[in-house]
């Protein structure tokens, strides 16, 4: 599918939003297409643990997102459309200093940065950081987790279920359609190489989740653009559930948003 064509489609109802609005999301997509995430979320038997973060980008796509913000804050200066813009923070830092001050002021919160260390290989940038935390709870009031739901609760065998909801991106201001086919062709050249991996390692036996694999110890969720487009509707709202044995576990329960929003889930017992 063309550009022309895909800014052309009236079905998608692109053309109803505003065009600061559509260049500063897509420019970002297209900038963020290299990205390469891994995710460790490690549960302790009190609800404490460790997110364990790695990400890399390719320097000049680095600089193609910041240059999409600036252009995007001298858009909002000019056209006076501020209040129908996106928020303007970058979705990865790659500076330690910045990436400190991210996690300033959570330290009495119960969430400290462990680790963090960036790095340079072969024109690409990279960045290793550890996040330890008192309660899951207050993990998931981090701004970086401010759309994603989460909740623990216990069911009546005693086991427990983590649910963490990815946000409902597709329709947003300024993004497009990710269930349309059309639409994930044209995004596939431009999120070319993105992988993403999601883990989750709960502190007991694991009793099934919705997850396609497991190693024993964590339950895995794999996305990578470059097998398949499709994965971008896959990610849009995704559920990532995992039910554990609550014996030798002490998990306070809570619910920050719903997770009912998201796609039906299809459990699986983990191997």
């Amino acid at each position: 599918m063309k550009a022309s064509a895909f800014w052309a489609k009236g079905g998608q109802g692109l053309r109803r939003l505003p065009v600061l609005r559509m260049a500063f999301g897509l420019g970002l997509l297209a900038a963020a297409g290299c990205l390469q995430l891994d995710a460790h979320l490690a549960l302790k038997p009190d609800g404490g643990g460790e997110l364990r973060l790695a990400y890399a980008m390719p320097e000049h796509a680095i600089r193609q997102m910041e240059w999409v913000r600036q252009t995007a804050v001298e858009l909002r200066r000019n056209a006076g459309e501020t209040g129908a813009l996106p928020p303007l923070e970058m979705p990865c830092l790659f500076d330690e200093a910045a990436i400190r001050a991210r996690f300033r002021g959570w330290t009495g919160r119960g969430v400290r940065l462990r680790s963090v260390a960036v790095s340079r290989r072969q024109e690409w940038m990279q960045v290793e950081a550890a996040v330890e935390f008192d309660s899951l709870e207050t993990l998931a009031q981090l701004p970086m987790l401010g759309d994603c739901a989460v909740a623990v609760s216990q069911e009546q065998n005693q086991s427990y279920r983590l649910a963490v909801c990815a946000p409902k991106m597709s329709g947003r201001p300024g993004l497009p359609d990710f269930a349309d086919p059309e639409t994930q062709q044209m995004l596939k050249s431009m999120l070319n190489g993105c992988k993403i991996t999601v883990r989750i390692e709960p502190p007991t036996e694991i009793l099934k989740s919705n997850a396609p694999r497991s190693d024993g110890r964590a339950v895995i969720w794999e996305y990578d653009v470059d097998r398949s487009p499709a994965v971008l509707a896959a990610l849009d709202g995704a559920l990532f559930e995992v039910f554990f044995r609550g014996l030798g576990a002490d998990i306070p329960v809570f619910d920050k948003k719903a997770v009912e929003n998201a796609a039906p889930s299809t459990l699986a017992t983990t191997p």
